[in-house]
C-alpha cells in the first residue's frame, strides 16, 4: 500500500473522537511495528473519557503480544483462538454502546475464514462499532473490505 502523501507522526500517538476515526487498517511485514502502534492507541482509547461508553474486543492470535492484558473496558477475555475469534465476530449484533474491535493479524482469521472480511465489512456500517485491524498480508484483503477504512497505515 503506497500513497502519494506522506507524513510523519508524533510520539505519543493519541486518539480523539472515536466518532471522527471510525475504522483503522494498519499493514506492515513483520516487526515493523504494527503492534507497538495497536498497544498506543489502545492506551490512548483506554486514557479517553469517551471510553466509559464503550467496550473492546481485543483479538490476538498470535497469543503472545497483548497475552495476560486486563482492562475493565475488555467486552470478553482477549480471544487467541482463531476459531473463537471468527465465531465471535459472526455473532455481534447491534451493540448497546461502543465497540472498538481490535484485530492483531487479520490474515490469520481470514486463513481460517476467508468470508470473515465480508463479516467485518457488515459490521462496520453500525455507527457504534469500530475496526482496527493490523496485517502483514495486505495481498489477501479484498477491495470492499480495505475501502471500509478510512484511515490505513504501512509500515516497512
Amino acid at each position: 500500500m503506497t500513497s502519494d502523501t506522506q507524513t510523519q507522526a508524533t510520539l505519543p500517538i493519541t486518539i480523539g473522537n472515536l466518532h471522527t476515526i471510525k475504522h483503522i487498517l494498519i499493514t506492515g511485514n513483520t516487526g515493523t511495528g504494527k503492534t507497538t502502534l495497536l498497544k498506543s492507541i489502545l492506551g490512548s482509547i483506554e486514557s479517553q473519557p469517551q471510553t466509559t461508553n464503550c467496550k473492546i474486543v481485543l483479538i490476538d492470535t498470535k497469543d503472545y503480544d497483548f497475552n495476560g492484558f486486563s482492562s475493565k473496558y475488555l467486552s470478553v477475555p482477549v480471544i487467541t483462538d482463531t476459531h473463537k475469534a471468527t465465531g465471535y465476530l459472526n455473532q455481534i449484533s447491534t451493540p448497546d454502546e461502543n465497540t472498538i474491535i481490535i484485530i492483531d493479524e487479520l490474515s490469520d482469521l481470514i486463513a481460517i475464514q476467508p468470508n470473515i472480511q465480508h463479516t467485518l465489512v457488515d459490521l462496520a456500517q453500525n455507527q457504534k462499532i469500530h475496526i482496527i485491524a493490523a496485517t502483514r498480508r495486505y495481498d489477501l484483503l479484498l477491495p470492499e473490505f480495505v475501502n471500509i477504512f478510512p484511515i490505513r497505515l504501512s509500515f516497512k
